[in-house]
């Protein structure tokens, strides 16, 4: 089921995308302990995109929603969110996030993905 995510689960997203924005592949490759994407492979990605990316403006965060699921017995919300370019404004190339709660109202992102929808 679809449900609105908490506001610190929003606040993760951000952050998840401030750093691919700002090129901070090898600090994300830590915040999300290399758990599915290393840091050569978000860059492979975005490189390979092409597009210079920007961050989206603060109503992309308005109204976020993810399938709430669990992870290892912690609450989680399955989230895809849009990237934005300099070039398209909101583009095609996604984030594919799991959004895990580890204490209460504090979440952590397992990033899946980086891809084109």
């Amino acid at each position: 089921m679809r449900v609105p995510l908490p506001i610190g689960a929003v606040q993760a997203v951000r952050t998840t995308v401030g750093l691919l924005v700002d090129v901070h592949y090898d600090i994300l490759e830590r915040v999300t302990r290399r758990r599915r994407l290393t840091a050569g492979m978000m860059r492979g990605a975005i490189e390979q995109y092409g597009r210079t990316l920007v961050r989206p403006p603060d109503a992309a965060y308005h109204d976020l929603d993810g399938l709430a699921v669990e992870h290892r017995g912690k609450r989680a919300f399955a989230v895809e969110f849009p990237l934005w370019t300099e070039e398209e404004g909101q583009s095609d190339l996604e984030l594919d996030l799991l959004i895990v709660e580890v204490l209460d109202g504090v979440y952590v992102p397992v990033l899946n993905d980086i891809r084109v929808f």
